[in-house]
């Protein structure tokens, strides 16, 4: 039990009623911080950017980045909004009234100096029964979780009941604060017992949390969950830059960053040259999705900006990213620093190894290692900074061997979240999702926004695919058992290294695995034919003799109730792990010692029990046990001879309970036993799994293994469907035959119409798709950009047949949007993601343009369009399909006769003679030739525009056309004149001819002299 303050349990009083806190008369009388210390440095604006206003409200702007130091002049020309740093001054008292250092009661005294320690955070403090929070942080945590918010005397309070403290942390951490979490430091059997017995209970923060650094308990059930449903991401993005010349303003930079996810061990660094725009850095950030940044005050006004609008956008869709500022030092300190840190971790280590971790360390580019440092001093905070020294896990973000997909690709193929609603119904990776385990539904993510660049490892992927979708073997079976109701792994893994695991969890942790390492009782070369499978599965039983000797030494019954007390029944075969510490050997010795304490006791009470019943002559006298009271002596009203030191316990009309002197002074004896001996379990629990994190490598390999595993099994679930096909890697041969698009043919009752795509690195490798609004263009140029990108992650592909060539890149530029933080246009965003694909394509990329040119003028969209695709054609030759509705393009088609062909999506028109107010009939079908029109007023009858404004669009279209027409034929006139005249033709013949070709119509004279 828990002894609750008793000075925590006043009055309450009227909200409005009680003045604000003179917060500098506090500091004053305890004499810790100079009399004109601002209210921002004793309570500072808590992280996540909640603001004190003049009215008490709580603002929920979205935490931005603000400019610090030399750049404060660039704050108006990035034109970003930045939180205030301070919150308003709490009123002071009354000029006339004495300062009284009486005032607050020990239990707030003690949330003042927990409050000078932790200023950048929510103070969650245990009291008694319930968690709770004071002043600002009471108005805070009222307005997250929405309880109730009151003055208890001299401050707001707000409370949560402790056995609820998980759910409410998580809240709050989700809405983006940062919480630390203090409680009791002492017992109260000890402070029974010792100096401060009358004083308050002593407390300290044990935890501090983030939305990064909150290792979540792994589920000890199966977690039923969706397919395609992502998980929320937790990197933590350090990011750093220098400019490139001081002397050219240009804007750019040189990047460099470090993404840590504390969950899996992973680490990713990167350094590049980044554009004014922050278009690679824009790219990193959509395939990161960090949950929170760390930065410095050296960063860029552009870098900046992009950052806030990351912030901002991830906040309209419901995800909070937090901002965590961090000094930046030099890149010899942070390198002098790092080394540091590695060398006092790895102090019992031999120098060899030190030196091994030391040379990868040091291999990282310049500014990732300024990350690293950066990163060190932020989560040595949270006591999480050993996880860094981990070299192995480090990896780049451009691996060789994998692609990297922008962020426009990502967003336009619709690859993780749809457009309508960005949620992942509807994405490709809804459609992929089939695994069994989240740690294996992290790493297909991982999967998808990285195809593979090899054509080795792809093959490898295929093969393993198809082995495990052709049929339902032994083998296989044993795969989906193993996979079935498997715990995370994963996360499991990370809180025994953290030392945050529960005993039951651990049991079910340590029982995963064990599972693993005896999945496949046949070796594993017997097991499939896949060197990728094979190779995967003789990782599994590696782990099997440290794993089962650690489960041999605890009593799993006790574990899994959580009972530390009898866990290690016998801890002498603790010491038979290796590597006993000497602190092993005391807690050991102490364990023993105490439970033999706790036998002398409890035979003493048996024996004064007996004493008790020879005195009262009562044989049938017994301890009872009363509430939580144990040990009392029941008797009857009637019984005489009681000595006056017993203690009266409770009573009722017949009965009354006593506890004598000697069990009082025994029982506490007990309680001083078992909660030395529950501090000394605790100290061997920790022991264990600090052993159990030496194997931690080895771990991390199985548990990437098994992933691997779950990816397979999940494209083999996708492959054996009906329709789907294994594709042939080619060189240079791009032809898929029926080709579908995997999502639509889903989400849809109706048959999908499949299409036939040819292209040729040596032939026709442009397409100029034309055809009418709402025909599927869009749809035809996404599947063939999908089934590659599907194909090169090693899965099977929707279609009859697949040729397909590797590519180097699939650069998009779909849809329109605007970005009004970085001051763009829509046409601007158009024109800077077409110079992005510009720069970024070769003759391996797959690059896809959809109406390029929309958002300008019909005359400069045209034109630009032309531009862009002859240069496409003459200069890059990728693998290109051009969507338009400028029919004009086709020019190009007799320039590149041998590179580029014109197609249309079908249609067949319905009713009407005026060719603009026609039916359409979409046939869904790519089909040779070009379309004339595009039949917008179609489009709008079926959005239901008002009849007689489609008339007079109707009006004016036709009225349009016939100037254009008219305007071409005279031009085309003039231009035949001058050849004729320059043919010497005498006069009445060339008065012949103009009057010939005067008579044609339009259309007619134009064929004709084109011809001519």
């Amino acid at each position: 039990m828990q002894c609750q303050d008793s000075n925590s349990l006043n009055e309450e009083r009227p909200f409005s009623s009680k003045p604000r806190i003179d917060w500098e008369s506090i500091i004053a009388d305890d004499n810790s911080s100079s009399e004109n210390e601002s209210l921002a440095e004793i309570h500072p604006n808590v992280v996540n950017g909640f603001k004190g206003e003049e009215d008490d409200e709580i603002d929920e702007e979205v935490p931005l980045i603000k400019l610090q130091k030399h750049n404060v002049l660039e704050q108006e020309e990035s034109n970003v909004h930045f939180p205030k740093t301070n919150r308003k001054r709490p009123r002071s008292r009354s000029s006339s009234e004495p300062k009284e250092k009486d005032i607050y009661t020990p239990l707030e005294r003690q949330y003042i100096e927990l409050r000078k320690k932790y200023k950048n955070c929510i103070l969650a403090i245990e009291v008694g029964y319930k968690y709770r929070f004071f002043d600002e942080d009471a108005k805070i945590v009222s307005k997250t979780l929405g309880i109730g918010c009151y003055y208890e005397h001299n401050f707001l309070n707000a409370s949560i009941p402790s056995y609820r403290i998980d759910f409410h942390l998580e809240r709050l951490i989700n809405a983006g604060l940062k919480v630390a979490v203090a409680k009791q430091t002492e017992t109260a059997v000890f402070k029974s017992t010792g100096n401060t017995r009358n004083t308050l209970f002593q407390r300290d923060v044990v935890g501090m949390y983030t939305k990064g650094t909150l290792i979540r308990e792994s589920t000890s059930r199966y977690d039923h969950r969706l397919n395609g449903s992502l998980q929320e991401s937790q990197q933590i993005l350090c990011i750093s830059e220098s400019s490139i010349s001081k002397k050219i303003p240009s804007g750019k930079v040189q990047i460099g960053f470090l993404c840590t996810q504390l969950s899996s061990g992973t680490f990713i660094y990167d350094q590049f040259e980044d554009d004014i725009l922050r278009s690679n850095l824009q790219t990193r950030l959509s395939h990161l999705q960090p949950c929170e940044i760390i930065f410095s005050d050296q960063l860029s006004s552009e870098s900046i900006a992009l950052l806030n609008h990351y912030i901002t956008t991830e906040q309209l869709i419901g995800r909070k990213v937090c901002i965590q500022y961090v000094d930046q030092h030099t890149p010899k300190l942070s390198l002098e620093n790092v080394c540091n840190f590695f060398s006092s971790n790895f102090y019992d280590y031999e120098q060899v190894i030190v030196d091994l971790h030391l040379e990868r360390i040091k291999s990282l580019p310049t500014l990732s290692m300024v990350c690293l440092e950066m990163t060190i001093s932020y989560l040595t905070e949270f006591s999480l900074e050993k996880i860094l020294t981990m070299s192995d896990f480090y990896q780049p973000f451009s691996h060789f061997s994998s692609m990297i997909l922008s962020k426009q690709t990502l967003d336009g193929l619709e690859v993780f979240a749809n457009q309508t609603d960005h949620s992942s119904t509807g994405s490709l990776f809804w459609v992929l999702d089939h695994t069994y385990t989240r740690f294996g539904q992290r790493l297909l993510q991982q999967w998808i926004k990285a195809p593979l660049l090899s054509e080795n490892e792809i093959t490898n992927r295929l093969d393993a695919v198809e082995e495990l979708s052709s049929g339902f073997n032994e083998n296989t079976q044993f795969l989906r058992k193993l996979l079935h109701r498997l715990p995370d792994l994963e996360k499991g893994l990370a809180r025994i290294y953290y030392q945050r695991c529960t005993p039951s969890e651990l049991l079910y942790i340590l029982k995963g695995f064990y599972r693993v390492s005896t999945a496949f009782p046949s070796d594993p070369n017997d097991s499939f034919q896949s060197f990728l499978l094979r190779s995967l599965i003789k990782q599994l039983p590696s782990i099997l003799s440290p794993i089962d000797h650690f489960l041999s030494l605890f009593n799993h019954e006790k574990a899994a109730e959580n009972n530390k007390l009898e866990m290690f029944q016998n801890v002498d075969d603790f010491d038979s792990i290796g590597d006993s510490s000497s602190e092993d050997s005391q807690s050991i010795f102490k364990i023993r010692e105490h439970k033999m304490g706790i036998v002398m006791v409890e035979t003493e009470l048996s024996v004064h029990l007996q004493e008790l019943r020879n005195y009262l002559n009562y044989q049938e006298l017994g301890y009872t046990t009363w509430g939580n009271i144990k040990f009392c002596i029941e008797l009857s009203r009637g019984c005489k001879n009681i000595p006056e030191d017993w203690v009266r316990i409770s009573a009722t009309r017949s009965l009354i309970r006593y506890h004598t002197p000697k069990v009082q002074a025994l029982m506490l004896e007990l309680a001083q036993h078992k909660e030395a001996l529950a501090i000394s379990c605790e100290e061997i629990y920790i022991s264990f799994l600090k052993k159990i994190s030496g194997y931690y490598n080895e771990l991390r390999r199985v548990t990437v293994a098994v992933a691997s595993l779950d990816c397979l099994h999940s494209f083999a679930c996708v492959s054996s469907q009906t329709g789907y096909v294994r594709p042939q890697l080619t060189t240079n041969d791009l032809y898929v035959e029926e080709s579908r698009h995997p999502m639509i043919e889903l989400l849809t009752d109706e048959p999908y119409v499949p299409n036939d795509i040819s292209l040729n690195a040596e032939g026709i490798q442009t397409l100029l798709i034309t055809g009418p609004n709402m025909g599927g263009k869009t749809s035809v140029v996404k599947q063939l950009a999908l089934t590659s990108l599907m194909a090169q992650c090693g899965c099977f592909v929707p279609a009859k047949s697949a040729r397909l060539p590797l590519f180097d890149s699939i650069l998009v530029r779909l849809g329109s949007t605007d970005n009004i933080v970085l001051n763009m246009s829509t046409f601007m965003v158009e024109m800077y993601e077409t110079n992005e694909i510009l720069n970024k394509a070769t003759d391996k990329s797959l690059v896809i343009f959809d109406e390029l040119g929309r958002g300008t003028s019909t005359i400069d969209g045209e034109a630009i369009s032309y531009a862009v695709l002859y240069y496409l054609i003459y200069y890059v030759r990728p693998y290109l399909l051009f969507v338009t509705h400028y029919p004009g393009l086709s020019v190009l088609e007799k320039q590149f006769k041998q590179r580029l062909r014109s197609y249309h999506m079908g249609y067949v028109k319905l009713g009407g003679s005026d060719q603009n107010s026609q039916s359409i009939s979409f046939l869904y079908k790519l089909v040779p030739g070009i379309a004339s029109r595009s039949y917008g007023l179609n489009v709008a009858r079926m959005a239901g525009i008002p009849i007689s404004i489609i008339y007079r669009a109707e009006e004016m279209s036709e009225e349009h056309e016939r100037d254009q027409w008219r305007l071409r034929k005279t031009r085309t006139l003039l231009k035949l004149k001058k050849i004729i005249q320059n043919a010497k033709l005498s006069e009445s013949t060339f008065e012949e001819l103009i009057s010939c070709f005067s008579a044609l119509e339009t259309n007619e004279f134009i064929e004709m002299a084109e011809g001519f």
